[in-house]
């Protein structure tokens, strides 16, 4: 297989607790010809230091440095102009990739050029890296409805150029807005039925910490996306995407907003109650 350089985006704030295991998965992947770009979203904990000694032992890392904190998005777009691979992707600092996780996505990208993002399952791990369990990705024709990609994914440059890369205002969903992004000009997903990645689950992530305003950043996109998109996207999946954020706004206790969405859903199909529950029919009935 003709291996192209592949750059692993790292964006890290205060990651000190796990980035060496991060880092490491990335370095110890079976695909070779990587480059591994770190920005440094202006840590106050002993990142800096961290990052600076895997900068100075393997010439496949960079360093990049935000003089202040810029937020998720704006990392992401930071490491991703810098990348100087034709095929690109980003890690979590504290996620890890299992050894051959580059190696088996690049290879369906590398064989079939019509193929643009490729994606995979994933394991959850908690904080002391036991198994807690596996998510099954898919399918992207579903990208309307919820993040269906997950963790673990690798996409050509050109992808990232062309839907002019992270909203920086949408910091919590911007790998969601991204997803949709593509799905909506007509990218190519294929997805790898194996899991080769590890999620940590631990109560000072960030989609934990800020799990409603995800939410509610959710819900907006769902509607503003159905309402752009709306010819492009199949009745039952718009229909799907209102119950589904019908789930999120009762989540986060808000009984007018729910009942918004399960009326969407309403309009269009009548049999949505018969893809749902009694509870959310309860609740969002005003």
């Amino acid at each position: 297989m003709n291996e192209p350089l592949v750059s692993i985006v790292l964006p890290v704030y205060n990651g000190s607790r796990y980035i060496v295991e991060s880092i490491e998965s990335c370095l110890s992947q079976t695909y070779r010809n990587i480059e591994l770009i770190i920005v440094d979203d202006y840590s106050i904990d002993n990142t800096p230091e961290i990052i600076a000694r895997y900068g100075a032992l393997d010439k496949r890392v960079s360093v990049i440095t935000h003089e202040t904190n810029k937020k998720l998005p704006a990392a992401l777009n930071t490491g991703h102009n810098a990348a100087k691979g034709e095929i690109v992707t980003w890690t979590s600092d504290d996620n890890i990739y299992k050894p051959d996780a580059i190696e088996k996505m690049a290879e369906v990208l590398c064989t079939d050029p019509k193929i643009d993002i490729v994606f995979t399952d994933f394991d959850i791990i908690n904080e002391k890296s036991d198994f807690l369990c596996r998510v099954n990705t898919g399918p992207a024709e579903e990208l309307p409805i919820m993040n269906q990609i997950g963790a673990c994914f690798l996409y050509r440059k050109s992808v990232f150029i062309s839907v002019q890369g992270y909203n920086e205002n949408l910091f919590g969903v911007e790998d969601y807005d991204f997803w949709i992004k593509c799905y909506n000009y007509g990218y190519k997903f294929a997805k790898i039925g194996e899991n080769l990645y590890l999620y940590r689950f631990h109560g000072n992530s960030l989609t934990e910490k800020r799990k409603k305003e995800i939410n509610y950043a959710t819900i907006k996109l769902t509607i503003e996306n159905n309402k752009k998109n709306y010819d492009r996207i199949p009745e039952v999946i718009r229909m799907r995407s209102y119950l589904k954020a019908t789930r999120f706004a009762m989540n986060n206790n808000d009984k007018e907003l729910a009942h918004f969405c399960y009326q969407r859903a309403l309009e269009i199909s009548p049999d949505a109650p018969s893809y749902t529950y009694q509870s959310l029919i309860d609740y969002a009935t005003l």
